[in-house]
């Protein structure tokens, strides 16, 4: 029997979370707003998870749809440095 390539195949979307930092309280009908700080991180439950599998020493490759706009590039550059594989 040929061994497995992976331990963990993760098929899921990818879309990343946007998290502002600020004195800013959300209110009904409210209007632009200034933050102190922006954040750009992994979001999704699935990519979150395969990156979590990596951390544990798992061998894990990600499977999904993304675009080729920034977010996209964002979130597969993000996979592969955690080391999952996005081949």
């Amino acid at each position: 029997m040929e061994p497995r390539r992976f331990d963990v195949v993760v098929v899921g979307e990818l879309n990343p979370d946007l998290i502002l930092y600020g004195d800013v309280v959300p209110e009904f009908g409210q209007v632009e707003k200034l933050v102190d700080k922006a954040v750009l991180t992994i979001g999704s439950s699935s990519a979150i998870f395969a990156c979590g599998a990596a951390r544990l020493g798992l061998r894990v490759t990600f499977i999904g749809k993304v675009g080729k706009d920034d977010f996209g590039k964002y979130m597969c550059h993000s996979l592969a440095e955690h080391g999952v594989d996005t081949g």
